[in-house]
């Protein structure tokens, strides 16, 4: 059996048919969302949003039926659409009375929203043509059997449970114990040289190899799914949503599905159909669970938290946020914060298009930190129009893009990131090649904090990945190599 039917909402690639559908809908699409940002711009009383929020509709629609119900694939997309999406339809809904970024509210004016979502329009579609353009003909070859042999099976296992364990309870000591012990969030952190970000590929990478392990053997599925799970509990201990919690719903979607689905299930609607419940629970679970860790952090006692939750100012999703209304949508605010930054200092010529610039400085802090070498700011640092700063750390990935290319780089930034994405899927099952396989499983874990707060955390997997190649050609040739099968 192929590994993408053993486990196909992990696995699943994009068929021949929904290649050919993507290929014919997806310019129809950027011309027809080219023509209303156009008329949206030139007309006042043209129905921009409501539009524009059907289109995007239209285009998630799109990507899950492309996409063959992967998943990993759908949790990178999906925390793009959200974030368009809801300003789309919010303001169509309140004509920009409720704003969508916690600061600088009078730069939240329906020109500069009107680019904001257009740019999200475009590096959805540079998603979805990424990831489609990795599976294109000559591409989509996938061994007929995965096959693991029992000592490989074990080293895998014990790769995985001693990696994603040990990096769980070093995480909890370098940020200083749990909330409840009074280390609120970070305040108590001890500086082991090592940035945060490496903790979390290698935590990673161990649940990666915990999940080739299982090989799609039920029992050992549940086991080391639930272990993987416990391990991404203890990051939400010490107070961190974003590198833990979004990746314990997912394994625990991942879970329910592989469990309940019937795997000769061939239609996309019939797999929808049994992962569309447990995944609407999960995008409520995370945004309750998110919303109580995030004011759980700031008082160290849950039941002041819960109590917040529900009779609080933060209750609901629109609350007051400095003297306005807002969307609550937690760190995607933030994220949409960076994006009118960057569209105001870009189209007010503050610091005008930076041509790479940031990306060039990837290759600065590249190296690890205790080497001391010299560490430009990120661009986070920069987000500020006049004395306001708009966001409170992280950069999004389209911010980035837009402030170094514009809207042409919404589209190639996340065409290139979601292509070696599908590009990574693509090499490991045409060899049942572990080393890929793993790659592409933390990239995807990586997810939220690559898209919502910084793109560099793409390219320091890709430093790590390098460095465990090198070492596998030496020490562990079975795993970078393709796998001889029957």
């Amino acid at each position: 059996m192929r590994l993408n039917e053993i486990s196909p909402f992990l696995f699943a690639i994009p068929s021949e048919k929904n290649i050919g559908v993507s290929s014919a809908m997806l310019p129809i699409l950027v011309v027809t969302g080219t023509a209303v940002y156009i008329l949206g711009s030139q007309s006042k009383g043209f129905p921009y949003f409501w539009v524009m929020t059907i289109l995007i509709v239209l285009h998630g629609a799109l990507a899950t039926r492309v996409a063959s119900l992967n998943l990993m694939f759908l949790f990178r997309y999906f925390l793009l659409w959200i974030i368009f999406f809801s300003t789309s339809l919010i303001w169509a809904l309140y004509n920009g009375g409720v704003k969508v970024a916690p600061f600088g509210p009078t730069f939240q004016d329906t020109e500069n929203t009107q680019v904001l979502v257009y740019a999200g329009f475009l590096s959805l579609t540079g998603t979805l043509s990424g990831w489609v353009m990795a599976f294109r003909r000559g591409k989509r070859r996938i061994v007929r059997e995965y096959v693991t042999q029992p000592d490989e099976k074990r080293l895998l296992r014990i790769g995985g449970v001693s990696l994603a364990g040990l990096f769980s309870l070093l995480y909890l000591y370098v940020s200083g114990g749990v909330v409840r012990s009074g280390a609120v969030y970070v305040q108590k952190s001890v500086d082991t040289g090592v940035t945060f970000g490496v903790f979390n590929i290698f935590h990673f990478m161990g649940i990666a190899l915990l999940v080739l392990a299982s090989s799609g053997q039920a029992k050992d599925l549940q086991k080391y799914y639930w272990f993987a799970i416990g391990t991404l509990a203890v990051g939400m201990l010490a107070g961190s949503r974003a590198d833990y919690l979004p990746q314990a719903l997912l394994l625990l979607l991942f879970l329910v599905a592989n469990t309940t689905a019937n795997h000769n299930l061939k239609r996309w609607w019939s797999r929808l159909r049994t992962i569309i419940a447990p995944a609407l629970g999960a995008v409520i679970l995370a945004w309750f669970l998110g919303s109580l860790i995030a004011i759980w952090r700031t008082n160290a006692d849950i039941g002041l938290a819960i109590d917040e939750m529900l009779t609080g100012e933060r209750r609901g999703l629109i609350i007051e946020m400095r003297a306005h209304s807002m969307l609550n949508m937690e760190t995607a605010n933030m994220a949409i914060g960076t994006l009118y930054a960057a569209i105001v200092n870009v189209d007010t010529g503050i610091t005008g298009l930076l041509w790479g610039r940031s990306y060039l400085n990837w290759l600065l802090i590249a190296p690890p930190g205790f080497l001391g070498l010299p560490r430009p700011l990120g661009l986070e640092w920069d987000t500020f129009i006049g004395d306001q700063r708009m966001s409170q750390g992280g950069i999004f990935e389209v911010a980035e893009a837009y402030w170094n290319f514009g809207l042409p780089g919404c589209f190639i930034v996340s065409f290139i990131i979601s292509y070696l994405f599908g590009l990574a899927l693509s090499k490991g099952l045409a060899g049942a090649n572990y080393f890929f396989l793993t790659w592409y499983i933390v990239m995807g874990m990586m997810s939220l904090r690559a898209v919502w707060y910084q793109s560099f955390a793409y390219f320091r997997i890709f430093t790590i990945m390098a460095l465990v190649y090198l070492m596998g050609l030496y020490f562990a040739k079975w795993f970078v190599s393709n796998r001889s099968v029957r």
